[in-house]
């Protein structure tokens, strides 16, 4: 069978099913039978890959970083960056759907949710929110304030239905049916101050504003402390004890994102870290591998000084990032490589990952979703070229639909397509709903809901 007719059946095979379980079991398949060879290979050194990181294999927790509370080694659910990645179990901290594991998704910065179809009812203690139902709307695992009834219950955010406060997590209360007020009974004046250790919300002062018990991201400060979410008050600069797992102190208020201190070209592990003060940044590969594996860089337009503060397979030209003025790599399309560098840049950006196909080593120069591509070889893994663009396999991501830009959805193929391909995908904003019709980087855009999670709006175009 020639390698053309065994990719096109790899690639049917996985269209037929989830692109988790099929396109990563036949990849996995072939991966262990080449290292059984002696295939090259990546070795993540110890405790250094960051969440969302490539890891050498389910359990090998030692490879990844454990900053900001226990991460593992398994799948998160993300077929295009890689079989398996650091990542974290339900209750742990995250910015983005692809720190969790599993079916898991980052809600209000912490894994959750993930549509479990669980049995336990609102008000039930759990470990792990799968275990709650999700019947009449998302149920977490988490502390609900009342510390008699256990250390986590199934309960509902901001929004939820509700019957009575215990249905409601932390400090919220259950007001005409709906999880979200403070006056359907008392708040403590007076409890624990910001980033002391905790069991319940209830111990926690709620002077100068809803602070619940939670992780705060610290692993010297105890599991569980008196912190606040998105919006609260808080003091110090950037990584602060007063904000929950995965937030940031900027200007007094727990953020999410949009000014952490890191210069351009520093080594990060989430956007929230790089400075926004001279144009949009982000925290991804720069191309390099000598500086760390994640780096604060710019995308295509952004503003440089030199090679490495741009991301990816982009060079600095002028002062400006773009696919010409850097030296490029040799490597075409398709073609095996060890790093980002070593891959030719014609035609837009190209970044050494696995494109899915096993029979053809381990990392190959590919693009990713919204690339151009003449095969589907030429696309990174969860990937196929259709109509001359890398698109998700199965068809799905081209939209078609009449829900526009920031409006929530279900499908890809709910979204429209006017104006650009558009997907059903977390767009990073935890108040308009889970998933929404966004667009990747470089897909234009009028604000930053229509950008899917980690990316902003600069100039029309998702960055």
């Amino acid at each position: 069978m020639d390698s053309s007719r065994f990719d096109a059946l790899a690639r049917a095979a996985a269209a037929g099913t989830s692109r988790r379980s099929v396109l990563k079991g036949l990849a996995a398949g072939f991966a262990a039978t080449l290292l059984k060879l002696g295939a090259p290979g990546t070795v993540a050194a110890q405790n250094t890959v960051p969440l969302g990181g490539q890891c050498s294999g389910l359990g090998a927790n030692s490879d990844c970083s454990q900053a900001g509370g226990s991460v593992v080694c398994s799948d998160n659910g993300v077929s295009r960056d890689g079989q398996f990645n650091c990542c974290r179990n339900a209750g742990g901290a995250c910015t983005a759907d692809f720190h969790c594991c599993g079916g898991a998704v980052c809600v209000n910065g912490t894994c959750g949710g993930g549509g479990g179809t669980g049995g336990r009812g609102l008000g039930s203690e759990c470990t792990s929110t799968s275990q709650c139902g999700q019947s009449g709307g998302a149920v977490v695992c988490a502390s609900n304030g009342v510390a008699a009834d256990g250390a986590r219950n199934c309960c509902r955010n901001t929004g939820g239905a509700c019957s009575a406060d215990l249905q409601c997590c932390a400090n919220l209360f259950c007001v005409n049916g709906t999880c979200g007020g403070t006056s359907s009974g008392p708040a403590p004046s007076s409890g624990l101050a910001l980033s002391a250790q905790c069991t319940s919300s209830q111990q926690c002062t709620q002077v100068g504003g809803a602070t619940v018990c939670a992780d705060n991201g610290f692993d010297g400060d105890g599991p569980l402390n008196c912190c606040r979410n998105q919006g609260g008050a808080c003091t110090g600069i950037n990584y602060s004890a007063d904000c929950c797992g995965g937030l940031y102190c900027v200007g007094g208020v727990c953020t999410n994102n949009t000014s952490g201190g890191l210069a351009i070209g520093a080594a990060c592990s989430q956007t929230g870290q790089c400075s926004q003060a001279s144009g949009a940044a982000v925290c991804a590969s720069n191309g390099f591998d000598s500086d760390g594996q994640l780096n604060c860089c710019r995308n295509n337009g952004g503003a440089c000084t030199q090679d490495n503060n741009c991301c990816g397979g982009l060079f600095c030209g002028n002062g400006v990032c773009g696919t010409g003025g850097g030296t490029g790599g040799t490597i075409g399309l398709g073609g095996q490589c060890a790093a980002t560098g070593e891959c030719n840049q014609d035609g837009g950006a190209v970044f050494c990952d696995s494109n899915g196909i096993a029979s053809d080593g381990a990392l190959n120069c590919c693009r990713y979703e919204g690339g151009g591509c003449a095969t589907g070889s030429q696309c990174c893994g969860g990937l196929d070229c259709a109509n001359g663009v890398c698109s998700p396999i199965g068809g799905g991501g081209q939209g078609g639909g009449n829900i526009g830009l920031g409006g929530e959805c279900a499908a890809d193929g709910e979204c429209t397509a006017q104006g650009g391909a558009s997907f059903c995908r977390d767009n990073g904003i935890s108040t308009d709903g889970r998933l929404n019709c966004c667009r990747f980087e470089g897909g234009s855009c009028v604000g930053g809901s229509g950008c899917c999670a980690g990316l902003l709006c600069v100039e029309g175009r998702c960055a």
